[in-house]
């Protein structure tokens, strides 16, 4: 096992779609290079998108050699 930490433990996963990643990846826009925003809303400009994320928790615990 790679469990180096016994105890209580935390997973969070999350989610998100395509055009939240792709809001990120464009983000580099400063005032020497101004470009159209990313956009996929019809007849204007902006972004509609969303994430989502869930999570467990889990204890850990040392196992006993059979």
């Amino acid at each position: 096992m790679s469990i180096t930490h016994y105890g209580l433990h935390r997973v969070r996963v999350y989610r998100v779609n395509q055009e939240y990643a792709d809001l990120y990846d464009t983000r580099q826009q400063d005032s020497r290079d101004l470009n159209e925003p990313l956009t996929n809303i019809v007849n204007g400009l902006g972004i509609f998108s969303a994430f989502n994320s869930n999570e467990i928790y889990f204890t850990a615990v040392k196992g006993t050699d059979d």
